[in-house]
């Protein structure tokens, strides 16, 4: 993952999934990751390259964790996000807990179970045991926390960091 911020920080960020807990939703980030073509009813594959490339961190919650993954923004035609399975997924495991900063865990919609898409988060701070058995961490940042860390010290307004990252 490659992460630009506008300013004179651009980072390569290397992240180990947790395939062996959390299979399908380490699919689901590893193909938005790289980019994917949805297929339409027919089996044809849709022109457009759907995946993270173009959007952006849009919350930053000092001290806990960044939020990034919003494609309704990119792919504006997607106004509730979407997953690699065509909406949202289920929740597959909750045997990794908040216990140190760089985890890599699945947002859900206002907080309700089975409602993993495209939005993920990275933990900033330890512990937060209030997420455990909440949400799904499924892999951890192994290089390039830094930036996270840079992330959280830029201006915000209303936890959306500027410039843009």
């Amino acid at each position: 993952m490659n992460i630009n911020t506008g300013a004179a920080v651009n980072s390569k960020v290397v992240i180990e999934l947790f395939d062996d807990i959390c299979p399908k939703t380490c699919e689901n980030f590893r193909q938005l990751c790289q980019g994917f073509q949805k297929t339409d009813t027919s089996g044809a594959k849709q022109p457009e390259i759907l995946g993270y490339s173009g959007s952006e961190f849009h919350r930053v919650v000092k001290g806990m964790y960044i939020q990034g993954g919003d494609l309704s923004k990119v792919f504006t035609k997607y106004k509730d996000g979407f997953s690699v399975y065509d909406g949202e997924f289920a929740d597959e495991s909750f045997q990794v807990k908040h216990t140190e900063p760089g985890l890599l865990g699945m947002c859900k919609r206002s907080s309700v179970q089975h409602t993993n898409e495209c939005q993920f988060y990275v933990t900033l701070g330890a512990p937060l045991s209030f997420m455990d058995g909440q949400t799904v961490i499924f892999g951890r940042v192994i290089e390039g926390f830094r930036v996270f860390k840079l992330i959280e010290k830029m201006d915000t307004t209303n936890e959306r960091p500027h410039p843009p990252v």
